[in-house]
């Protein structure tokens, strides 16, 4: 006998294609009477967590507008994707790095979204995942998701892909966050193909650590890495080689002049010979005696007597030549002794320019984003609170736009992708400052965006923590209907 949702979704509803069936599953693309596309499951698993991603919005992920439980069957109706999955396109060859990389972020973004509501998907592959064509991406088939307990000692159900999914996911430990990571890695190794090693090696490397400990915590984390890993490359692979070769020329200069032997007179002047005797000698065609050396030398003194003294009250120095500058040791460089700022020791608040509301600023704060429909200057106030027990030198705040684009600013270093907010010359412990800065024609080139921002400083080795202030196109984007 059919149950009430089948009953209303078939006579709703009317069969396009099947894109999968089996056993257990299928999927199949059906259009309503405004011939609008949509995706309708059917899987004979239950306890899946479609109905609390029903009331979760994200770019990422696709909407769901129908749940159902009944009778051992899920009925899923989601909306339909325009687009192609990434296993397809990989079909045709690896991808370019850069769309890798771009890719693996808007996962990551939307892994660190369904890791924060306890949602693990347990299934990333590069089928499970669709490019459309402006680039955005979406993570599909939560057929073998799972909300997070952290009592578990191990997964009740062991589903996945091989190839993909972790050795924890078959019942060796319990899958968490770490585990999406892990597929994630090696969805990235299959895109970029067997023969690739670049810049982004060492985080598929990281992420596809047999011992999840070794992996990334989070997927913010390995979001970081993948932002970071660009420069990190430049600096490795260009600047310190260069570098490396400017130091050795160097050296090898030092040392070539090191060795000559050391001459008072340089040898555009005739040195003079000096003798114990009375004996005349020769000096550029002239004959001088001792007697005339002598009263030579004492003219010299009277010269130098008859100059003033310094500033300092100390006698005349008499310059000294190159070659008797080289001599001087240098002065060591004073060593920098970095603090031990932890997590928690900066805070940063934030007021809503929309709201007005006063917000502490977190890692990844959905909830409080900011509506920026269209391009316009956006004026924000931050706070810098210094909890520790250290001073701060040059403090500033960091930020880094992340899918957002601004004509240019008022209180920064630069305009460019990574800006610099000078605080103060110091910060004692204790200590809050207020900032006002000014982005002229802030513009979303993505639906979702963000500022990665942190506090640095000229005595702090690495930034203790990193916050993102998110930005949202439209409040409660394309949200679902509710049957």
């Amino acid at each position: 006998m059919a149950t009430a949702a089948e009953t209303y979704l078939h006579t709703n509803f009317t069969p396009v294609r099947t894109l999968k069936q089996t056993d257990t599953a299928r999927v199949a693309i059906v259009t309503d009477a405004d011939k609008t596309f949509y995706v309708l499951k059917e899987s004979r698993r239950t306890g899946l967590p479609y109905q609390q991603l029903q009331t979760l919005q994200h770019p990422a992920l696709p909407h769901i507008y129908f749940v159902q439980e009944e009778n051992g069957v899920t009925t899923v109706l989601e909306e339909y994707i325009n687009g192609k999955n990434l296993a397809s396109l990989a079909a045709a060859g690896p991808l370019p790095e850069q769309q890798v990389q771009d890719i693996a972020l808007q996962v990551c973004q939307a892994l660190t979204f369904l890791h924060a509501h306890k949602i693990l998907h347990r299934d990333i592959k590069p089928s499970n995942i669709i490019q459309q064509p402006d680039g955005r991406v979406k993570l599909i088939d939560f057929d073998a998701a799972r909300t997070l307990h952290e009592d578990a000692a191990s997964d009740t159900r062991l589903l996945g892909t091989k190839g993909f999914a972790p050795p924890e996911q078959y019942g060796f430990a319990q899958t968490d966050a770490r585990s999406d990571l892990f597929a994630l890695g090696k969805t990235m190794a299959v895109l970029l193909g067997p023969a690739y090693h670049g810049r982004l090696t060492p985080i598929i490397r990281k992420a596809t650590q047999i011992d999840a400990a070794k992996r990334y915590p989070d997927a913010a984390g390995m979001a970081r890495a993948l932002k970071h890993s660009t420069w990190r490359y430049r600096v490795l692979h260009y600047v310190l080689p260069a570098a490396a070769v400017l130091l050795l020329a160097a050296g090898g200069w030092w040392f070539h002049y090191s060795r000559q032997p050391f001459n008072l007179f340089p040898a555009s002047s005739a040195a003079p010979a000096l003798t114990n005797s009375s004996t005349p000698s020769q000096t550029a065609g002239k004959t001088t005696t001792v007697k005339e050396k002598k009263t030579a030398a004492a003219d010299v003194g009277k010269d130098q007597e008859a100059l003033p003294p310094d500033k300092t009250g100390n006698p005349p120095v008499k310059e000294t030549t190159p070659a008797t500058a080289g001599a001087a040791t240098a002065a060591p460089r004073p060593q920098v002794h970095y603090i031990p700022i932890r997590k928690g020791d900066l805070a940063i608040s934030y007021t809503n320019p929309n709201t007005g509301r006063t917000l502490p600023l977190r890692l990844a704060d959905y909830d409080n984003a900011i509506i920026l429909p269209a391009p316009r200057d956006f004026t924000v106030t931050f706070t810098v609170t210094n909890k520790s027990a250290y001073t701060l030198k040059h403090p500033m705040l960091v930020f880094y736009k992340d899918r957002l684009t601004a004509r240019s600013s008022t209180g920064l270093d630069r305009n460019d992708k990574l800006t610099n907010l000078p605080l103060a010359e110091q910060m004692a412990p204790g200590v809050s400052i207020t900032t006002t800065i000014t982005f002229h024609q802030l513009a979303l080139v993505n639906p979702v965006a963000n500022f990665l921002i942190f506090v640095a400083a000229d005595d702090l080795g690495t930034a203790p923590e990193n916050f993102y202030l998110i930005f949202w196109a439209q409040k409660n984007q394309g949200k679902g209907v509710n049957w």
